[in-house]
């Protein structure tokens, strides 16, 4: 399957339930040591709705503010155990991320420039799925081995807000009949 994703207007990332999380006192735990160096951030680690989230990094104090930090993200769903390893360097006005996730049943990753002080805070957006079949993850889905590439580009919307376009390739690596508990989709 090709294409081009025409828009989709950006909202906000969720983790374990289909609303957005809250970090406070209600949904989340946190420690955090924090270096005596200003441009240290130190460690945190803390949980959102069953997720555990450990990271640590650093922040300069005086222009351009470069930044490097890592994080790493556990879950589970359906009883698969989650792992995502998050980056991030560069100077602040220009942050290269880089998200890299993996388990038995799904493997991906994604790559962005994100200016934090933009009306909108994505240059780029770059997708790619190694290996991923639904039916290890939603009940009654045929089995397939999808992978799939995106490359989006933000535009600003003209009532404020933003949304992602640009090309997407899907490919299913394991067509087969229905009956099989296959999808005949290549």
């Amino acid at each position: 399957l090709h294409g081009r994703l025409p828009a989709l207007a950006g909202a906000g990332l969720h983790l374990g339930r289909q609303h957005p999380s809250r970090l406070d006192e209600t949904f989340a735990k946190y420690r955090a040591r924090y270096g005596t160096d200003p441009s240290t951030m130190g460690r945190l680690a803390f949980e959102i709705e069953r997720t555990q989230v450990q990271a640590s990094g650093r922040l300069d104090a005086m222009p351009p503010f470069a930044t490097a930090a890592t994080a790493r993200l556990q879950t589970l769903a359906r009883g698969r155990a989650i792992v995502a390893e998050l980056t991030a360097g560069g100077p602040l006005r220009a942050l290269q991320l880089q998200l890299h996730a993996d388990d038995s049943a799904a493997r991906g990753a994604a790559s962005a420039t994100v200016h934090a002080f933009a009306p909108v805070p994505i240059e780029r957006l770059s997708l790619a799925i190694d290996a991923f079949d639904p039916a290890l993850w939603f009940e009654q889905v045929p089995s397939m081995q999808l992978t799939a590439q995106a490359q989006l580009t933000p535009t600003p919307l003209p009532a404020g807000g933003w949304s992602v376009a640009g090309p997407f390739e899907i490919t299913n690596r394991a067509p087969g009949p229905l009956d099989r508990g296959r999808l005949p989709v290549r």
